[in-house]
């Protein structure tokens, strides 16, 4: 963005035209929220299409191994009952229908809008997904992690819709707490968070029942030891997973004793005592587990090896199919353009002209459009 204003500054700089870095401006602008809508589903008739070519480029590529179709009799049956229902219009976006609202007027004189698209069943798991900073947590911080969202997003939401106003003060409800306790004891009246609904409610008393007291793990974040002791081995039984595990099952792999035989009943049995061996006989220390022949771990992670080669297989086979598949994903045409205007050329002229400031406050996080956006169907552009 930066580098085409630079680029214009220049030439506006030489014939002095203020009405022409505001046409820039304009265009720059329009350009960057117009891009962001993504949030879109076409006509029943571009989308049917579009389907219609994804169907016919995949149903009749082979499977490397079995070498049948990836559409059966079933799937095809499916894949035509989703082209009525998208040819019915039940997928796209109904006709008419204003996903951008006006809700106030910045400080620059430009309206801001808020975009409503979006599904109910979708909207909390996507918020809960940008929300994590990372998968795979452990119990106890995805319980926190829900924990903050609930209390952030029922303030935020309750305030929007019950006052008509947009929420900007902190998320600790126990300062106000406090506060209000603090007022209590000089007389002063408590600050209500919400209106009173007059209704009555009895409330029961807990029962008398023994909790039992939170004690500290005396193998704190150690959680490898954790598992060995619990299992009375040297070390944790544990899968496959670390990346100095995998080399070492592929350098046993690569081994005379283990290369071939992989059917035999004792071979699984093999492969576990010459890990445990190595372990036990060699500095293989960190980030290496035993593994063992009754709990399958080394098979498992044969079979997910074998799964990835074969789905690596199937699309070698059918690549000209996927690259064309590609291509038309990524045509640019699909994606649909923002036919109505959010701000017209005119107005932002004309506020442009009347404005003093640097030409780059114009970006400022109050820029001239700006929206909340909830692409929770991403049509791929």
């Amino acid at each position: 963005m930066f580098s085409v204003l630079a680029a214009n500054v220049v030439s506006i700089g030489e014939d002095k035209s203020l009405e022409a870095l505001g046409q820039v401006l304009f265009q720059v602008t329009v350009d960057l929220a117009h891009h962001s809508l993504k949030a879109c589903a076409p006509t029943c008739g571009k989308l049917a299409t579009a389907v219609q070519a994804q169907f016919d480029t995949y149903q009749d590529s082979k499977c490397a191994i079995s070498g049948l179709p990836l559409f059966d009799k079933r799937c095809k049956k499916v894949a035509s009952n989703v082209l009525e229902t998208i040819k019915k219009g039940h997928v796209s976006d109904p006709p008419g229908v204003a996903w951008y609202y006006h809700m106030y007027i910045d400080r620059l004189g430009f309206p801001v809008y808020r975009c409503t698209r979006g599904f109910i069943e979708g909207g909390v798991h996507q918020n809960n997904v940008r929300k994590f900073a990372s998968f795979n947590a452990s119990p106890a911080l995805t319980d926190c992690a829900l924990a903050d969202y609930r209390l952030r997003h029922n303030i935020q939401v309750g305030s929007k819709n019950m006052y008509r106003i947009t929420y900007r003060s902190h998320f600790s409800p126990w300062i106000q707490q406090a506060i209000n306790f603090m007022r209590c004891k000089i007389g002063q009246p408590v600050l209500r968070s919400y209106s009173d609904p007059s209704e009555k409610l009895d409330v029961c008393g807990n029962p008398s029942i023994t909790i039992t007291p939170e004690v500290d793990s005396v193998f704190g974040n150690m959680q490898y030891n954790y598992v060995s002791y619990m299992q009375g081995t040297k070390y944790a039984v544990t899968p496959v997973h670390t990346d100095e595990e995998i080399k070492l099952y592929d350098k046993f792999r690569l081994t005379d004793s283990l290369a071939s035989g992989i059917n035999q009943p004792d071979y699984w049995q093999k492969f576990a005592t010459a890990w445990s061996k190595a372990l036990n006989e060699s500095m293989l220390r960190k980030n290496v587990f035993y593994k063992t022949a009754e709990s399958l771990l080394l098979k498992q992670h044969f079979n997910k090896t074998e799964d990835k080669s074969k789905n690596y297989n199937s699309l070698r086979m059918n690549e000209e199919k996927v690259n064309a598949a590609d291509e038309i994903l990524n045509n640019n045409s699909r994606k649909r353009k923002h036919t109505n205007d959010i701000l017209t050329a005119n107005n932002y002229l004309c506020n442009f002209q009347e404005s003093t400031l640097n030409p780059f406050t114009l970006f400022s996080p109050l820029t001239a459009i700006s929206y909340q956006s909830y692409p929770y169907l991403k049509y791929s552009p």
